[in-house]
This record gives C-alpha cells, structure tokens and sequence, in this order.
C-alpha cells in the first residue's frame, strides 16, 4: 500500500486539513501494517532488523507506505519507519502510539513522526528515523 497526497490540492493548502488527513492517513497505514504482521506472523523481520534505513522525501511529496512497500524498498522517511514501528509494539501488546510534531510555513508544510512509548513514562519517545540514521551524513 502507498498513498501519495497531492500537495497541489486547494484543500490541503489549508493547514488544519493538511493535518487531518496527514493523521488519516498515519493511522490507516498502522491498521494494514497490524494486518500485515498478522498474517506473516514470523516471516517480517522487526523493524530494527529488517536492513531497512531513513531516507527523506523531496519536500514537494508526501506519501505513507506500508512495511511491505517500505521493506523490500530499503528504505523509508518517518511515517513509514514510525507507522512499521507503531504496529509491531501494537502486535506485542503494547499500547503505543504516534506522535506527530509540525512546521507549517507560508510556503511549507512539513511534519516528523516519532513513537511514543506506553512504559509509564510521559517523555517516552522512541525515533526510529534517528535510529535508522537521519542525521547521520553518508
């Protein structure tokens, strides 16, 4: 699975829209990625295990992809590592969720997505992105 967003849309110009449907689509990757572990239960390795690595998106696209797509990619930017990442904590009983943090300009929009851990600790987050190597130089 693989949603694309078109950023041309007079729709999400507006950026309380833009963050509604940003979240839709967060979520809806979290559910097929849920389906996914469930129905090759063993045969996906872990995320942090999986040989997969952060890489951006050019800024002018937004898409959300699924384990699947994300791990015979290689690779994948913060929704896709986070959203894989949400899924398998979920699968193991763990009540974890994402977080989403925003820099809306008047000529971007942008948004990063990190883990956040359900250990009982309010500042419990994990970034699979930073994990994966963003930030790191190549």
């Amino acid at each position: 699975m693989n949603i694309a967003l078109d950023l041309a849309s007079p729709v999400l110009a507006n950026p309380a829209a833009f963050a509604w449907v940003v979240r839709l689509c967060l979520a809806g990757v979290v559910m097929v990625n849920r389906a996914t572990l469930r129905a090759y239960k063993g045969r996906i390795p872990p995320l942090y295990r999986a040989g997969v690595r952060y890489r951006s998106e050019p800024p002018e696209r937004d898409t959300f992809a699924d384990l699947w797509r994300t791990w015979k990619r290689g690779h994948g930017d913060c929704a896709h590592l986070a959203c894989w990442r949400v899924a398998e904590l979920r699968e193991a009983g763990e009540r974890a969720s994402l977080r989403v943090t925003w820099r809306v300009t008047p000529t971007r929009r942008a948004f990063h997505v990190v883990v956040r851990r359900a250990r009982g600790r309010a500042d419990d987050f994990e970034d699979p992105s930073r994990i994966l190597g963003m930030g790191r130089s190549t």
